[in-house]
């Protein structure tokens, strides 16, 4: 019963283990991509400051939506210095960084709320014009540039969100594969083993009921057989003598015709009859006791 219990637990925890490997690359398997979202700015321009495009990879793809779908939209790129002096004054909503895998972490300052046209500004490196929402992908630059994002200068400037690709690894699926694997393997073998021992056991049981059934029916085949007749009483002639061995032969089969005695020229061992047409004759001739010596006192005159 212990076999039992211990082969069905491995199973069931080698089930589990390999269950929890799998889930861990598959449903509980992070995304492989990074996107965070900010709330919607009140500001008319958003800076995202040198950095923040290259946190989590080499690429990124911007997505900006403007409040209002007929909105143009500017994203425009330019050393950190000349963009600080352009919004010199007015409110700007600042995107730092991170503040989890799903959020960007962002800073607001008070100020004007217009600024002039970006797209007639003259200072950027590079503009990316759109309408109502824009998207990007952007291989960041490594030096000081800062992103201006905003609309006409007198609307609030657009939403943004940035995604970038990242390697997700999945370190528990093969261990897990493998300890849960190792566990199946040992669970099955003790379950085999169990059920081999329970057979054993059950075989070698049925084995002692048929021998004991057997011995049962030995014996019950063996009762007594009667070989002679009440003795006369008296003086015996030779005559009486030669009738009652006689009888007595008839009676016993082993001194039969086709008897062991016959068979084996008077001998009979460990139950085994050799040559006899019909052994279970005499099976238990061992039980039966022998007829009395007849001893005449002397020979009939």
């Amino acid at each position: 019963m212990i076999r039992r219990i211990l082969g069905t637990l491995l199973v069931l925890l080698g089930l589990v283990a390999a269950a929890l490997g799998v889930a861990s690359a598959t449903i509980w398997r992070p995304s492989d991509t990074v996107t965070a979202t900010m709330p919607a700015p009140e500001s008319p321009v958003v800076l995202v400051e040198p950095g923040v495009l290259g946190l989590v990879a080499d690429t990124v793809t911007l997505r900006a939506t403007a409040p209002e779908e007929d909105l143009p939209i500017v994203l425009a790129f330019a050393p950190s210095s000349d963009v600080e002096a352009w919004v010199d004054g007015a409110a700007v909503t600042r995107v730092t960084g991170l503040e989890d895998w799903n959020e960007l972490a962002v800073s607001t300052s008070e100020g004007d709320s217009t600024v002039p046209d970006p797209s007639e500004a003259d200072i950027w490196r590079n503009t990316l014009p759109g309408t109502g929402e824009l998207v990007v992908e952007i291989t960041p630059d490594p030096g000081q540039v800062t992103l201006l994002a905003a609309t006409d200068g007198t609307a609030a400037a657009p939403e943004l969100s940035l995604s970038w690709p990242r390697e997700v690894s999945t370190p528990y699926l093969v261990p897990a594969l493998i300890v849960g694997g190792v566990l199946l393997l040992l669970g099955i073998g003790v379950l085999a083993y169990d059920m081999a021992r329970r057979h054993t056991a059950k075989a070698q049981q049925e084995s002692r009921v048929k021998a004991d059934r057997m011995a049962s029916s030995d014996i019950t085949d063996t009762a007594a057989i009667p070989v002679t007749e009440d003795m006369p009483e008296g003086r015996l002639t030779r005559r009486q003598l030669r009738e009652l061995e006689r009888k007595r032969r008839a009676a016993d089969p082993r001194l039969g015709e086709g008897g062991p005695v016959a068979t084996t020229g008077g001998t009979v061992g460990a139950g085994i009859v050799p040559g006899v047409t019909s052994p279970e004759r005499f099976r238990a001739l061992r039980y039966v006791e022998d007829s009395p010596e007849i001893t005449p006192d002397s020979p009939a005159s």
